[in-house]
């Protein structure tokens, strides 16, 4: 009788921890953007800082002024900073992944 209860807490535990797991990781979502930064004459801008605010995410765009930024949020909408030195940093409200130019 020992060994059946003893039996139970052990698959009990491990039914718990997987259902908190599958929370987890169900109220997170992968972020995918992309896009071109340009200046007012409409070239292209390499080495402009493309970040998550208050984050450590973040790239920078190639030769082209391009990038592509990947990462997992728990949050509804997010803010993406760009930076390029003289110029001024523009912010961005986003809620979904896509193109944002």
């Amino acid at each position: 009788m020992a060994l059946l209860r003893s039996g139970f807490q052990v698959m009990l535990t491990l039914i718990v921890c997987l259902l908190l797991v599958a929370d987890a990781s169900a109220q997170e979502r992968r972020i995918s953007l992309q896009g071109q930064v340009s200046d007012d004459d409409g070239r292209p801008l390499p080495g402009v800082s493309v970040r998550v605010s208050n984050t450590t995410l973040g790239t920078a765009t190639n030769l082209d002024g391009t990038y592509d930024l990947e990462f997992r949020t728990e949050r509804e909408t997010f803010t993406i900073e760009f930076s390029f030195v003289g110029f001024k940093t523009e912010r961005r409200q986003v809620s979904e992944s896509g193109t944002i130019n």
